[in-house]
């Protein structure tokens, strides 16, 4: 009677774990005690573990509305970057007495009472004016902000203050939502307005926002082959959390050779429709 042994071989290495996992993992062990008031080792680490889900996650403590504190990772506005965002508060474990998390900037009601240093220079946000004009059609205002510090800023700075300022006053959803262009003023603009103003610019637009109102859009790939878009104009989709089962995304691609004179015609061969629920 033969005998025979099935080879062992090499250990096969377990998959790298998830930044994301890793993150929570040592938020569990060690992150939950850091202190918030002051720079430390701790926050050194907290940027190093962020960094590895995605170096343009920006992060910040607050006062938490259920918590003593809440910590806010988001996206600092690069859209391609907040999915990573609302994954990581996902995976959040629930908030207790001490710490509550958010995957976005809130708005801030006294944004404008602060003072703020950045690259040498200190600026009374109260100083600050802004000029607005509402688009109905895209249903969005367009924003240019002036202080009167920024003469003396550069371009990269200007900006920077701009997009925080912008941030904290309206919160980063309604930001990405509800303004379109932003310009930066070294001079004051005429019809300046101020923050209240701009906040009540943006609830207007926001009541103008119809759920159950659908719209199109069309576009060509790299091989000109089109494709075909319609969703509910006034839902939040740019965060998953937020689109809800009657987001009502549905997206149509067609075969190349299938476009006519008055846009798409006939199914092509390669048609294909999904709905999102």
């Amino acid at each position: 009677m033969a005998c025979s042994r099935r080879s062992k071989g090499a250990p096969t290495a377990a998959p790298p774990q998830h930044p994301v996992i890793s993150f929570w993992q040592w938020w569990a062990a060690e992150g939950h005690q850091i202190d918030p008031t002051k720079p430390s080792k701790a926050t050194d680490a907290l940027s190093e573990r962020l960094g590895a889900i995605h170096p343009d996650l920006t992060w910040q403590f607050g006062a938490g509305e259920g918590s003593r504190h809440c910590l806010t990772v988001s996206s600092g506005g690069v859209a391609q970057v907040r999915p990573l965002a609302e994954r990581w508060l996902r995976a959040a474990p629930r908030p207790d007495e001490t710490w509550e998390f958010r995957s976005s900037q809130q708005r801030d009601p006294n944004a404008l009472t602060n003072v703020l240093e950045i690259a040498g220079h200190r600026l009374d946000l109260s100083d600050t004016r802004f000029h607005v004009e509402s688009d109905a059609d895209d249903l969005r205002i367009h924003v240019g902000v002036h202080h009167p510090a920024y003469a003396s800023l550069s371009e990269e700075v200007r900006g920077q203050v701009t997009f925080l300022l912008l941030d904290w006053l309206l919160g980063e959803d309604d930001v990405e939502r509800c303004v379109g262009h932003v310009e930066s003023f070294t001079e004051a603009p005429a019809g300046v307005v101020t923050g209240r103003e701009v906040v009540a610019a943006v609830s207007d637009i926001a009541a103008q926002r119809e759920p159950d109102e659908w719209t199109m859009g069309q576009w060509e790939d790299r091989d000109g082959a089109p494709g075909l878009a319609m969703f509910r104009r006034g839902c939040p989709v740019d965060r998953p959390s937020d689109a809800g089962p009657a987001s009502g995304v549905v997206v149509g691609v067609r075969g190349a050779g299938q476009r006519t004179a008055g846009g798409l015609d006939g199914a092509g061969p390669t048609e294909a429709c999904r709905e999102r629920a």
